[in-house]
């Protein structure tokens, strides 16, 4: 019975495209036969949220105009990996995705922003006394906040392992948090790795900076293709980047 209705079912369809190509409809943006109505978005049929859809397509303009402007250069832009962001960010609670956005455009709760706002006394940094904006956060050379950062990087080897992260890639990621945090990088020479010095330049492009606030290069993605497909290992690329994120 089932296939039978199946076999009718799909009959019923290729008439009706059929009928609609001599038409001249386009086959790629064919209407649905039986829905009273549609909503198309730039030659696209919306099928997911409707609310989330709307929002980026009236904001994604201005929010590459806003990072162009501030943050990156146009080739820089081509190298971030947007789509390992996007996927990362879903799957995070709202409040987090907040947090994560005025930290990368500077409008967290920093010093300098509360003075701004009048909602604190001061812009300086408790630690040192330079003005604490969401960069010097992650710099102050204060011994403090130094000694806190150089335990976090110690940690940061086996966290990412866990991950099943490359030791190249390791390497290279140490490598650049070391520039963000003002201590020694290594010499070029340290890397024995070819790849190393290709994600490093792409990132270095980018920011390291902006790295800490999501924007990896797509060259990270890529170099795990590559090691998953040499080790023949059925990892996923795509799920290590949103974890790592």
């Amino acid at each position: 019975m089932w296939a039978q209705e199946n076999y009718w079912c799909d009959l019923e369809a290729g008439l009706y495209r059929t009928q609609l190509e001599q038409e001249n409809y386009d086959g790629s943006s064919l209407p649905l036969s039986g829905s009273p109505w549609t909503i198309w978005i730039k030659d696209t049929l919306v099928l997911d949220d409707l609310h989330a859809v709307i929002e980026e397509t009236v904001q994604a303009t201005t929010a590459i105009n806003y990072w162009a402007k501030h943050k990156y250069s146009t080739s820089s832009l081509a190298d971030v990996n947007w789509n390992a962001l996007t996927a990362a960010y879903k799957g995070l609670p709202f409040s987090r995705r907040i947090w994560s956005t005025k930290l990368a455009s500077d409008w967290g709760p920093t010093n300098k922003n509360m003075k701004c706002r009048r909602l604190g006394p001061s812009d300086k940094c408790p630690f040192c006394g330079t003005p604490e904006d969401s960069l010097h956060v992650q710099i102050c050379p204060h011994p403090e906040p130094s000694s806190y950062r150089r335990s976090k990087l110690k940690d940061l080897p086996s966290q990412l392992l866990k991950l099943h992260t490359s030791p190249p890639a390791i390497t290279a990621l140490l490598d650049g948090l070391r520039r963000v945090w003002s201590e020694v990088p290594r010499p070029p020479s340290y890397f024995t790795t070819d790849w190393c010095p290709t994600i490093i330049d792409s990132q270095s492009q980018i920011g390291w900076w902006n790295l800490i606030c999501g924007k990896w290069s797509t060259y990270w993605y890529h170099h795990h293709c590559d090691l998953y497909r040499l080790v023949k290992s059925n990892r996923s690329p795509r799920q290590w980047q949103q974890a790592v994120i």
